[in-house]
């Protein structure tokens, strides 16, 4: 079964597998920027160990773009609440969900820590397109000279991606995957 309730980016961290369905223009970008954020903020998540993965290079690009900012932002947002500035982003749900003048101030610095971390070490996230991930996980299971190059659109990327995310939505206990969150094309599941 299928649970299609709201997605709230302020909420809790989703874990296991999470599938998030939108139509172009309705926030994927910003809710996959937002997630990456909140767990390298919150949970310590270290950048080498963040993968977002998207589907065109364009995009891909703009994500990494984004998501740089987004980490940018949310570190002067800590920064202004422990030196007791009214941050400029003080309307931002998102950051206030990271930080906010009711919380610890040693959470605050602890998560600013984390925030510092992955800005300083963002080369190290991975974020890619499809084939690109792909290509990067046949290269580290020795089977990149066996292979041709695999392009956006392929098919057999398309096939494996659908093979993998039926799998793990029919039975989740059974999937071994790490905690993630796909973000894909495709009707409404759950709302943005």
């Amino acid at each position: 079964m299928i649970d299609s309730e709201s997605f709230d980016l302020t909420g809790a961290l989703p874990s296991g597998v999470s599938a998030l369905e939108a139509s172009a223009g309705t926030g994927k970008t910003f809710a996959l920027t937002a997630l990456a954020v909140r767990y390298i903020a919150e949970l310590a998540l270290h950048p080498s160990q963040l993968c977002v993965v998207s589907f065109t290079e364009a995009a891909t690009a703009e994500l990494r773009g984004r998501v740089r900012t987004r980490l940018v932002e949310a570190l002067r947002h800590c920064e202004d609440l422990l030196a007791f500035r009214s941050p400029a982003t003080s309307g931002d749900l998102v950051l206030t969900a990271i930080a906010d003048l009711n919380m610890d101030p040693q959470l605050i610095r602890s998560r600013a820590e984390h925030l510092r971390v992955a800005v300083a070490e963002f080369d190290a996230t991975t974020i890619s397109t499809i084939h690109g991930f792909c290509q990067r996980v046949l290269i580290s299971a020795g089977e990149a000279e066996d292979t041709r190059r695999i392009t956006e659109g392929s098919e057999e990327i398309a096939e494996v991606v659908n093979d993998l995310l039926i799998a793990a939505i029919a039975d989740p206990e059974a999937f071994d995957v790490p905690d993630v969150s796909l973000l894909t094309k495709g009707n409404l599941a759950k709302r943005v």
